[in-house]
């Protein structure tokens, strides 16, 4: 019950506006000790509060939080009635998960899904236990990259906490889960969530290094562009910036075009080499701009 009880307290609550939020949050804490003196009641008010949602900004940020209060006082009801099944609980707690990712709500998005996850893990589904916290561990490695760097100590520390403690609860349904194809699988997911980590870090750093030559108004190294283009390709695979390529003016544009395209590959980095090759020749054909491209490719390919 203490796994439950902590992530309902770290549920954040609208900065404005949240004192009735706050007075429910602290009933719903309150309720594992009263027993089922008042549950069905504060059950009712959950319920109603969610009916009676207000269609404003506000009214729709409050109602993921309803959900999720209700959900725990659902699967409190459970627990004191001893009926294992808590169906109704993960509902309400799934529909809490969504509407919080609509809001942009990712701290108690993952709340949410590490929730749902417990309850999996209390029922004995281990599989979609484990899909629930490795989601919410990407979600949490996702705002730590977005912390990172900057003053907000506090909120990266809290967040970085987090993670461990998800961590933990990973390895306990691995551990719990006995069928090995399962846990090759669940590796790979692991492995592929660092990997995916990894290459924001990359991406990141050489985005820095890409800003720098830019605001000095110095020429960025195609590879360079090249390099940052394949990275976002990897994580967004549908990213496309460009819709058509021109059609060749002259026989050599072609033969120009098409050496670069067996380069590089993506015609997407050569239409960008060549808009940022054209601000320092304005006045370059764009036989001319493929002709520099070129040369400038194989010159940094060989350093």
């Amino acid at each position: 019950m203490d796994e439950f009880l902590d992530l309902v307290k770290k549920l954040e609550l609208p900065e404005k506006g949240n004192t009735h939020l706050e007075e429910l949050r602290n009933k719903v804490l309150d309720v594992w000790e009263d027993g089922d003196i008042n549950l069905t009641d504060l059950i009712h008010e959950l319920k109603d509060g969610i009916d009676n949602v207000s269609y404003t900004v506000q009214g729709n940020i409050d109602l993921p939080i309803l959900y999720f209060l209700k959900a725990h006082c659902l699967y409190v009801e459970t627990e004191l009635s001893g009926n294992q099944n808590s169906d109704r609980a993960r509902k309400d707690i799934e529909k809490a998960a969504d509407k919080f990712r609509v809001f942009n709500s990712e701290w108690n998005e993952s709340l949410a899904h590490c929730y749902h996850g417990l309850l999996h893990y209390k029922a004995g589904d281990l599989d979609p236990c484990h899909k629930k916290l490795t989601f919410a561990a990407q979600i949490l490695m996702r705002l730590e990259r977005n912390f990172a760097g900057t003053k907000h100590y506090e909120k990266l520390q809290k967040i970085k906490s987090q993670i461990d403690i998800v961590t933990e609860q990973i390895k306990r349904a691995e551990k719990r889960n006995t069928n090995p194809d399962v846990i090759e699988e669940n590796l790979f997911q692991n492995e592929r969530a660092i990997h995916r980590l990894i290459i924001h870090k990359l991406r990141k750093r050489l985005s820095q290094h890409y800003s720098t030559l830019r605001g000095n108004q110095k020429r960025i190294p195609p590879t360079l562009v090249a390099t940052l283009f394949y990275l976002y390709k990897n994580l967004a695979p549908s990213h496309s910036v460009y819709s058509e390529v021109p059609k060749p003016a002259t026989d050599r544009e072609k033969i120009l075009y098409q050496e670069l395209l067996n380069k590089i590959g993506f015609f997407e980095v050569i239409e960008q080499l060549i808009a940022m090759e054209q601000e320092f020749n304005l006045a370059a054909s764009r036989e001319e701009l493929l002709e520099i491209i070129n040369r400038e490719w194989d010159k940094d390919v060989k350093q």
